[in-house]
């Protein structure tokens, strides 16, 4: 005798079970992420923050910054990609536009 039921649990299960082997096989996921903060300065000139990542032991160039904010309000910036095995410094600076080499 035919039984939707039966066969809508099993579909279900069949569903359920292909899911999970789906999960398991995708290569897991290893990029880390940090998430900045910090208090914006008491200045009216500010225009900016470039902010500098890389391996610890690096040296940034002042001109190259990774990322430039353009927010003076700003106070949060996340970085991501970064690998959860790997120490990493971090430096930020703000600019204005006088002092930008960017602008």
């Amino acid at each position: 005798m035919f039984n939707p039921n039966r066969i809508c649990f099993v579909f279900k299960i069949s569903v359920f079970i292909l899911c999970v082997l789906t999960a398991l096989a995708l290569p897991p996921a290893h990029a880390a992420e940090v998430v900045l903060s910090w208090q914006s300065p008491d200045d009216s000139r500010v225009d900016g923050y470039h902010i500098y990542w890389g391996p610890e032991g690096y040296s940034p160039d002042p001109n190259q910054p990774d990322t430039t904010i353009n927010d003076p309000d700003a106070t949060t910036y996340t970085i991501t990609g970064l690998s959860p095995s790997t120490d990493y410094q971090v430096s930020a600076t703000s600019f204005d536009s006088d002092t930008d080499p960017e602008t």
